[in-house]
C-alpha cells in the first residue's frame, strides 16, 4: 500500500505534468501578513482557452480556477445584459457537484469564474493527486462550457 504524503508545491508541478499540464509559476508580492503565515503558490495555464490559476493556499488546500471575460469586445453594456449568465451560474452550482461558478468583476469587467477546490489535508499518494488534478482541469474547462449553454438558452426565454 502506498502511503499519502503532504502535498508540495513540487508535487503539484510534477501531478500536472503527469496530466499533460504545464505549470507557469507566477510571482507573488511580499507577503504583508504575519511572517509565520506561508505563502500561497501560484501558477498560470491555459487551459483550452481559459485563463486558469492553480493555487496551492496551504498543505490543506489547493484551488484550480478558471475565467473567461464575458465582454472581451469591451461593449458598452449594462448590468441586465448579464443576467442570463449570473442564473446560469446558479445552475452550475446547484447541478455540478465540486465545482462553483461564479459571475464576477476583474478591471470593472464581468467574468465567469469556475473554481474547483482539492482538499489535500490529509495527504494524497501520486495517483490521487494526479488525478484529482485531471479532474480539476477537466472539470473547470467542462463548466465553462455548461455555463456558456446555459446562459444562452435563458437568453431565450428573457
Amino acid at each position: 500500500m502506498i502511503e499519502p504524503t503532504e502535498v508540495t508545491p513540487e508535487r503539484i508541478v510534477a501531478a500536472s505534468a503527469a496530466a499533460d499540464v504545464t505549470l507557469t509559476p507566477v510571482a507573488m508580492p511580499e507577503a504583508q501578513g504575519s511572517p509565520d503565515q506561508p505563502q500561497p503558490s501560484v501558477w498560470k495555464v491555459n487551459l483550452n482557452g481559459f485563463d486558469t490559476l492553480v493555487v496551492q493556499l496551504s498543505p490543506a488546500t489547493t484551488i484550480v480556477r478558471a475565467d473567461r471575460r464575458l465582454n472581451p469586445a469591451g461593449n458598452e453594456v449594462d448590468d441586465s445584459t448579464f443576467t442570463a449568465d449570473y442564473l446560469a451560474a446558479n445552475t452550475v452550482n446547484s447541478r455540478i457537484y465540486g465545482v462553483k461558478a461564479l459571475i464576477t468583476d476583474v478591471d470593472t469587467d464581468p467574468v465567469a469564474r469556475i473554481e474547483y477546490e482539492i482538499l489535500t489535508g490529509a495527504g494524497l499518494t501520486d495517483q490521487q493527486l494526479t488525478a484529482q488534478l485531471y479532474t480539476a482541469y477537466t472539470g473547470v474547462v467542462a463548466s465553462h462550457g455548461i455555463l456558456a449553454r446555459e446562459a444562452s438558452e435563458i437568453r431565450r426565454h428573457l
